[in-house]
């Protein structure tokens, strides 16, 4: 048993179901385990880290030399 509940769909704000269900949608599924399960707690920044995520993977690139 997780010593912070999982949080649900139904437990989050109405203003912020938006951006519960754009974060699960992005991550594939509601977040069950892991640092995201905590995080999908605060659904608005949820949604921005996961843009950050995003970005960092697939669009930002370092130059070869540094």
């Amino acid at each position: 048993m997780a010593r912070i509940p999982l949080v649900t769909r139904d437990a989050v704000p109405p203003t912020e179901q938006a951006a519960y269900d754009a974060f699960s949608a992005s991550r594939g599924s509601e977040p069950k385990i892991g640092p995201y399960s905590i995080i999908a707690h605060m659904p608005e920044m949820a949604q921005r880290l996961e843009a950050l995520r995003t970005y960092i993977r697939k669009e930002a690139s370092l130059p070869q030399r540094l």
